[in-house]
């Protein structure tokens, strides 16, 4: 493997909380965000463990509309800043809405330029 493989591979990490969110497996999800991002020994590899790598887990959480597990992540900071209201619309997962809306999403923040809010965009 080249050194520019190396920069570009998730940690092990990365998946098995995927898999722990696929399972609807909180205890899991907990496990392998701890060992990702707040074990000592991860950043000693040579990679700076970044939350957003875990936003497949986040988005597969709001599709499963598992909102413990979607809680957690955000306090984890996945999102990385911006709540993905556009999953949880898609997904139908009102509880979700609420819980980023507790977070301080801005409900009518355009998707894009010219473009409507969320909410706009799917009803």
């Amino acid at each position: 493997m080249t050194n520019n493989t190396q920069r570009y591979e998730r940690p092990e990490q990365v998946h098995l909380c995927y898999q722990a969110t696929c399972e609807g497996d909180l205890s899991g999800v907990k496990e392998q965000v701890r060992r990702l991002l707040h074990d000592p020994e991860a950043a000693s590899l040579g990679q700076v463990p970044h939350p957003e790598w875990l936003s497949s887990s986040l988005s597969e959480a709001i599709f499963r509309k598992d909102i413990e597990v979607v809680q957690f992540l955000l306090d984890e900071k996945v999102a990385g800043g911006d709540l993905p209201g556009d999953n949880a619309v898609r997904s139908q997962a009102f509880e979700v809405l609420e819980l980023f809306l507790r977070y301080g999403w801005d409900i009518n923040k355009p998707m894009g330029r010219n473009q409507p809010s969320v909410l706009g965009y799917y009803f």
